[in-house]
């Protein structure tokens, strides 16, 4: 039975939304109304076929149903309209402002294939909410006990309440699993205007500087804060990074997936040349930094050349400690695993890989190395939650005192002279979006798959995160016609390692920072903010302002003091947030590239070994034909 696709349409009201399940079901034809009537209300006598009779018997039964509409009696129904060969429409059903299992055309097509039904449901249900209890807070314990929980039984025995249910508790139908998942809550008022603290801040900071108003000098508590932040960033941004890329590839296998670890590498690399090209034909309009307003705990170049250069910084090693954490990671994971072979077979190479694994794994070395595992686990998940109050309780203050002090000795004017950087950070990003256009083109879409596309980027752009789109992501690929398999793959890989927008722009601050403050930047030095670059774009999470972490250790890299740092960062912040919401475009459409790339890769190859199937089956039917013809030739001679 082929189900139409769901649809966005006005909200609506719980007392009526089994009405409009029945009303979907059924549609206006008598003959589908008839089926209806006959698996759910035989009891009240046979179906008339009069249209009077049948609308009045359809309103009175429609009436009966709105309360009393169960997941038996759907799979009832539409197991009858399969075998009428009707098809119902259910493109009303889902919901405006929520999602829910039954927003969902897969969620449908399971209970009608019996993948599902209210037996699993309950099941489901029960597993989700005992995972729950387990992650709520002393608080919330303690307010759970006046609470009381709706039974499972009450809340499937209607449509209406599941469905209502579902939506309290962000709960959707995962289309892979086949199962019911906790699903993103959805933002409130509150947390969406939370999403734009930091831009709030600086642009707060920018407004009371261009007032003439110097927070550091009205309130003089503050006048630490930004030294206090910008020194101690790099030693909380580089742990974070490492601690990102170790828990990422310890969840995913880097021999299983070179492939496509391989091409984003390569979209990125694409990025960071883009971002040279871009820089060096428009360096021209990059004028030299005024210093004007910088926060006096920063040392200045001359201090730092009486010093005798540039004072130690994490950063520096930023590098070493992404190599580090990546292969720890893959130790730890195939410790984990419990694998004695790294490769099978009895050649060289497998021979080499495995003796190295068995010196590094072993009996002895095991049981630290998942203990140690662990730990850097639980360090991760610890890091992610300080450097969320690090950021939020220390970076705001800094970055509102930080503008409020450079635009309050400098003047709002400084950000004309910035004009040229803004403009080369754009025109890389159009650049870029030009070749991502022209490469969709040669993998073959067209106008509809564009369409697709540009809504998948458009979602990008309005939520910031890579992460957080990844449902879209999935949907226009399927619209497309890439393959569940490469879909599964691709996406979550690429919301995590894949940041082409996100080197485009590291790379253009980088190269325009160089120009703007003087640094030269050789072969070598490019070719180590490249290394950086791409270590640090694969670290980034995907969230919204994670610039803000990566820009410090590529400047570092860069050999930019704290001073020209910091003041590199008031550069950035006005417009940031716009950057962010550019680049995480540019990352989410750089994903769909990739997976559109392996799924053309992998039904070529698959085509070519059907291929070759059907000529070995040809081969062998005609030698078969031969060996028949040859015995007969052979008996009739023996005749």
């Amino acid at each position: 039975m082929s189900v139409c696709s769901l649809l966005s349409s006005t909200a609506f009201k719980p007392a009526s939304f089994n009405g409009e399940v029945l009303d979907a079901l059924a549609g206006q034809k008598r003959a589908q109304r008839a089926t209806v009537l006959e698996a759910l209300d035989a009891a009240e006598g046979p179906v008339p076929l009069n249209y009077t009779e049948m609308k009045n018997r359809w309103a009175d039964f429609r009436e009966r149903q709105k309360t009393s509409l169960s997941f038996d009696d759907l799979q009832k129904t539409m197991w009858a309209l399969d075998e009428a060969g009707q098809t119902p429409n259910l493109q009303n059903i889902s919901s405006k402002k929520y999602e829910s299992p039954l927003s969902q055309l897969e969620f449908y097509e399971a209970v009608q294939k019996g993948v599902t039904d209210a037996e699993k449901l309950k099941q489901q249900l029960q597993k989700l909410r005992d995972e729950a209890k387990q992650e709520r807070g002393y608080l919330q314990k303690a307010f759970s006990i006046f609470s009381k929980e709706k039974p499972l039984e009450e809340v499937l025995a209607d449509v209406a309440d599941f469905e209502m249910y579902c939506r309290r508790h962000h709960l959707k139908f995962d289309t892979v699993d086949k199962q019911l998942k906790k699903g993103a809550r959805h933002n409130t008022a509150c947390e969406k205007i939370k999403e734009f603290r930091f831009l709030a801040a600086a642009t707060g900071g920018l407004a009371l500087g261009a007032a003439g108003v110097n927070a550091a000098t009205a309130l003089p508590f503050l006048a630490a804060v930004p030294g206090l932040f910008f020194g101690a960033l790099p030693y909380v941004a580089v742990p974070f990074i490492c601690l990102n890329i170790y828990k990422a590839f310890s969840q995913k296998s880097i021999v299983e997936e070179a492939g496509t670890f391989g091409r984003f590498a390569g979209t990125m690399t694409a990025g960071f040349l883009i971002s040279l090209g871009v820089t060096t034909m428009m360096s021209g309009l990059l004028g030299p930094v005024d210093m004007a307003g910088v926060d006096a705990l920063a040392p200045s170049a001359t201090e730092a050349a009486a010093a005798g250069g540039q004072s130690f910084s994490p950063a520096q090693y930023i590098l070493h400690g992404i190599v580090g954490s990546a292969a720890f990671a893959s130790i730890y994971r195939s410790a984990k695993s419990g694998k004695e072979k790294l490769m099978n077979g009895n050649g060289k190479l497998a021979k080499l890989f495995n003796g190295a694994h068995d010196l590094v794994i072993n009996r002895y070395t095991r049981p630290a190395i998942n203990a140690t595992g662990n730990v850097a686990n639980k360090a991760a998940n610890g890091m992610d939650k300080f450097f969320g109050h690090y950021m939020n309780y220390l970076g705001i203050p800094a970055i509102f005192t930080m503008m409020s002090s450079t635009f309050a000795a400098g003047g709002i004017g400084q950000l004309a002279g910035y004009a040229g950087y803004y403009l080369t950070v754009f025109t890389g990003f159009g650049a870029a979006a030009v070749a991502l256009g022209a490469a969709s083109y040669l993998y073959g879409c067209r106008k509809q798959q564009l369409k697709s596309m540009f809504k998948t980027v458009a979602t990008a752009f309005s939520i910031s995160s890579s992460a957080a789109t990844m449902p879209v992501t999935k949907e226009s690929l399927k619209e497309i016609g890439v393959s569940e398999k490469t879909r599964n793959s691709v996406v979550p890989l690429g919301a995590n390692f894949n940041m082409m927008g996100t080197a485009l722009y590291l790379g253009t601050t980088a190269a325009c920072a160089s120009v703007m403050f003087g640094i030269p930047l050789g072969v070598m030095g490019t070719v180590a903010v490249l290394g950086t670059v791409l270590a640090t774009a694969f670290g980034a999470p995907g969230a919204p302002s994670s610039n803000l972490i990566l820009l410090d250790p590529v400047l570092n890299k860069l050999g930019m003091l704290p001073a020209q740092i910091q003041k590199m960062y008031s550069i950035v912040l006005p417009v940031d947030r716009i950057f962010d919401m550019c680049q995480t475009s540019l990352n989410v459409w750089g994903d769909m590239i990739v997976a559109i790339g392996k799924d053309k890769r992998e039904k070529k190859k698959q085509a070519a070994i059907a291929s070759g199937e059907a000529h070995h089956k040809v081969i062998e039917k005609r030698a078969q034909s031969v060996l028949r013809s040859s015995s007969k030739a052979l008996k009739s001679r023996a005749i």
